[in-house]
């Protein structure tokens, strides 16, 4: 990474947290904290922001297995953790959202891990813990791995369940109330993101494929670009079609607009509305403008949490600097040379494959060679398989990307 970026990040970290409600561990040997008492300030909190569904009032004694209660008091536990051990920022025991520190907040997206026989006796709580906005920088990384290493040596956590996610946010950096990417930034990464989106798709499991998870949808289904150009022509645009419709944007608000979701919700695989909506008010805006990518699943092991976030900032970092038309090159040739991609169907997906050899993603093209192309070789040693890279496009391809650069 440049010494000099500018870019900034954040995190959300999704995961369950487990809990009993004795002091007193199903399994002795267990030695991370599963008991998470209360404190007076914790009912005091209780009391003054959530009403008791009892219609005669409050209580005056509130449960210990109330599980508002709970979520307060590991709330301010982990808030604690971060600010006393590892002296990291976080806001007063229950202050507001504030993106200059670490948070802790309860996330019900998340959903129960299945109990099993180590599992049985304990309780959940879906948690999120959101980072400050970090420069891209070494010691940020380090940051965020410590955090995730805390996590997971000081209590019994599962961030493995199929509704958990790892978010990143970037922005170009603060100034005043934010600055926006420039529009040769946004125009190259959403150009490489239509065409490279199955290459992108391969790094993440199953249910984390945007035909299996709705919180995180496709630009080539999703995307205001691809319902209104279904809406004119009656089929989804081809990845030429599609680049050809990114090439008539001339402003940001425009391009942005076509990458936002065709409804306007967040839920896509890449996240441009907190970004579109900073552009469409002119910056008035309190928010920083960030994209936000949502593919990840979710994890607590630092090293992956480092490398994906490393992935989108070096990627975005890239894009900054190189060259408009060798890049547009480059990406004809890969449209060119993708004949299909997979529906998330296994039956129609293997007969495609009988039909027609394996999708691009997965033979002449893949992600690794698309990252070593564009110089983020640490991001493609790390994501390479065993078997070692894919047979390359053709050698003239292979000449493009690298005069891309």
């Amino acid at each position: 990474m440049s010494s000099s970026s500018t870019i900034t990040f954040g995190v959300e970290l999704e995961f369950n947290l487990a809990y009993t409600l004795q002091d007193q561990p199903p399994d002795p040997k267990q030695t991370r904290q599963l008991y998470f008492p209360s404190i007076p300030a914790d009912h005091i909190y209780w009391r003054s922001n959530f009403v008791h569904p009892l219609a005669g009032g409050v209580e005056k004694t509130i449960s210990e297995d109330d599980v508002i209660l709970k979520s307060i008091c590991v709330s301010r536990t982990l808030a604690s953790l971060i600010h006393n051990i590892a002296g990291y920022p976080v806001p007063g025991v229950f202050g507001n959202r504030n993106p200059a520190v670490w948070q802790v907040a309860t996330d019900h997206s998340v959903k129960a891990p299945m109990p099993t026989a180590a599992t049985r006796h304990y309780r959940w709580l879906p948690m999120e813990i959101k980072s400050p906005a970090l420069p891209f920088s070494a010691a940020s990384l380090q940051q965020v791995a410590h955090v995730c290493a805390l996590l997971s040596d000081s209590f019994v956590v599962d961030a493995g369940v199929e509704s958990a996610g790892l978010h990143v946010h970037v922005s170009a950096g603060s100034s005043g109330r934010g600055k926006t990417f420039a529009f040769s930034t946004m125009h190259a990464l959403l150009m490489l993101l239509w065409t490279c989106e199955p290459q992108f798709q391969t790094l993440h499991p199953p249910h984390r494929q945007p035909c299996q998870n709705p919180y995180a949808r496709s630009l080539r289904a999703a995307s205001r670009l691809a319902f209104r150009y279904q809406s004119r022509r009656g089929q989804p645009p081809t990845v030429l079609q599609g680049l050809a419709e990114l090439a008539t944007c001339t402003t940001l608000v425009g391009l942005l607009d076509q990458a936002t979701h065709y409804s306007r919700i967040k839920f896509m695989a890449c996240n441009f509305l907190n970004a579109w909506q900073f552009a469409r008010d002119d910056g008035l805006c309190d928010d920083i403008p960030t994209v936000e990518f949502r593919a990840h699943e979710g994890t607590l092991d630092g090293e992956r949490v480092v490398q994906w976030v490393s992935l989108i900032c070096g990627l975005v970092q890239k894009l900054g600097h190189i060259h408009p038309e060798s890049l547009a090159e480059m990406l004809q040739v890969v449209a060119k040379c993708e004949t299909w991609q997979k529906v998330g169907d296994p039956a129609t997906d293997a007969e495609n494959e009988r039909r027609f050899g394996p999708v691009l993603a997965e033979s002449g093209f893949t992600v690794i060679d698309l990252l070593s192309g564009l110089g983020l070789e640490e991001s493609a040693a790390y994501y390479r398989s065993d078997e070692g890279d894919a047979p390359k496009l053709d050698t003239r391809s292979a000449r493009v990307i690298e005069a891309g650069l």
